[in-house]
């Protein structure tokens, strides 16, 4: 993906993740997702597994001054844009516009110091961690101190030194961590909380970000998404179709010899494996050696 970093649109009833070059990740919709205390993050609450680091010297006043040296003040007067281009009526309004954040600038700071491109996708882990309240703003001060004070970071060497840890989050696609997390992104990829599907082109984004083309399926799946003509019936994934998306990625192996044609797929999984079957690639993996995990 490069130095590109993703971008969220509002377009059509999915809403849209889009490449950018303009910061972390943005919205040009002006609406604020409305989200319930506990809707955001992983479903395990406050029992989700956290590794703390082995220093025991967690300043909270550090990561503080760290909060700090990263909002910028022309960040701070985009944000309240944003929030005073809301809902008048909103009685969360006046609390919100006095809230602050590390937003584009301050975050593509951030991300350079501690030796990251904007377009990480340690970033999307920080935010599903984080709970973060809107992406759209970057991270709050709230959400920023708590996080990391969760971890016990609270200096730049320590977050740069657990970098690897968040990541794994992501390696282990059969644990129920990362299906919260490929649930998570769903939501994520939506503009707005009420909308029900997400378009093609977010949904290829996104698989790319949280698989990193490391499962088979995922990545000859999003090949296949590319594949079809704006004509086609296949212009966006509805929830079910993700999820079972998931769970076909971690049940089938490369060469379909476990697939069962006969279960309840919806069409799109039906409509893959045939796809996948005409271009001849699945005798291919029968004439390599299995690939068990990826």
């Amino acid at each position: 993906m490069g130095n590109c970093v993703l971008k969220q649109e509002k377009g059509g009833e999915g809403g849209g993740i889009k490449k950018s070059k303009s910061g972390f990740i943005s919205k040009r919709t002006t609406k604020r997702r409305k989200k319930k205390e506990g809707e955001h993050g992983p479903s395990g609450g406050d029992d989700f597994n956290v590794k703390s680091t082995k220093s025991k010297e967690f300043q909270k006043k550090k990561l503080e001054k760290l909060f700090e040296q990263y909002k910028a003040h022309q960040d701070q007067e985009n944000a309240n844009e944003v929030y005073n281009s809301t809902n008048s009526n909103d009685s969360n309004s006046n609390e919100l516009n006095n809230k602050e954040y590390i937003t584009q600038e301050g975050l593509g700071q951030f991300c350079k110091d501690l030796g990251i491109d904007e377009d990480d996708s340690v970033l999307f882990i920080l935010a599903y961690l984080f709970k973060i309240e809107d992406i759209s703003l970057g991270f709050s001060k709230e959400e920023f101190i708590n996080g990391f004070e969760k971890y016990k970071l609270d200096t730049l060497d320590k977050i740069r030194s657990y970098l690897p840890e968040f990541r794994k989050e992501l390696e282990d696609f059969k644990s129920e961590s990362f299906k919260d997390i490929h649930r998570w992104g769903f939501d994520f990829a939506k503009t707005e909380k009420e909308h029900r599907i997400v378009d093609k082109e977010s949904v290829i984004v996104m698989l790319a970000l949280i698989w990193q083309n490391k499962n088979w399926h995922i990545t000859k799946f999003v090949e296949y998404l590319k594949c079809l003509d704006s004509e086609t019936s296949v212009k966006a994934l509805n929830l079910d179709q993700w999820m079972s998306l998931y769970d076909f990625c971690i049940s089938t192996d490369p060469d379909l010899s476990n697939f069962d044609q006969n279960a309840a797929w919806p069409c799109i999984i039906d409509d893959y494996v045939e796809w996948i079957r005409s271009s001849g690639e699945s005798l291919k993996q029968q004439e390599s050696p299995k690939i068990v995990d990826y």
